[in-house]
Parts: C-alpha cells; sequence; structure tokens
C-alpha cells in the first residue's frame, strides 16, 4: 500500500487490526468490497510499523492483543513517528463490543 494521491477523488484507507485473521478479515471486508484500499495486520506491533511507513484514514483496533495492546497501537497513533493522526477516526474493539 502505498500513500495516497491528494486530491479529492483518492479513496480512504482503512486499517482493521486484531490478533485474530478472521475478526480482521471480516472487518475489511465491506470497505474492500466498495473498493476502499483495506490493509490487514494481525497484531499491534505489524500496526506500529505499519503507522511509520503509511498514512491511513480509519483505524479500527482490537484492545485485547498481545504482545502490542490496542492502547499502545493508539499511542502509536498520537506519537511524532507515527505523523498526526489526530483528525483520524477511532474505534475501539473491546471483549467483542465496540465502543
Amino acid at each position: 500500500m502505498t500513500s495516497a494521491p491528494s486530491d479529492n477523488s483518492r479513496k480512504y484507507a482503512v486499517l482493521p487490526v486484531d490478533d485474530d485473521p478472521l475478526i480482521t478479515a471480516g472487518t475489511g471486508a465491506e470497505p474492500a468490497r466498495s473498493g476502499y484500499p483495506v490493509t490487514t495486520p494481525n497484531s499491534g506491533r505489524v500496526t506500529l510499523e505499519l503507522l511509520k511507513k503509511f498514512f491511513f484514514d480509519l483505524v479500527i483496533v482490537e484492545l485485547a492483543m498481545t504482545p502490542v495492546n490496542g492502547l499502545e497501537v493508539f499511542e502509536g497513533l498520537k506519537g511524532d513517528a507515527a505523523g498526526d493522526y489526530g483528525h483520524c477516526p477511532h474505534r475501539i474493539r473491546e471483549h467483542g463490543l465496540w465502543h
């Protein structure tokens, strides 16, 4: 996945994150069917690396992952290395419930 073009015709990039590949695939299925670029990492550690390299418009994160949990991923969203994600919508999934 590369950085999206800056014009208004670009599709928004989606990053669903869960350590269960079935959950990640299911969460990203509808945006992918709708033509949005979806990247589906299965760990918090991989997610932090992706956030350093690429920009995502929507990040959906499971909190209860190990060894890097969802809160640590959110901290990475705020960190200098990941860029400014202050505008990025966030959803939190904990124990199967969305908050």
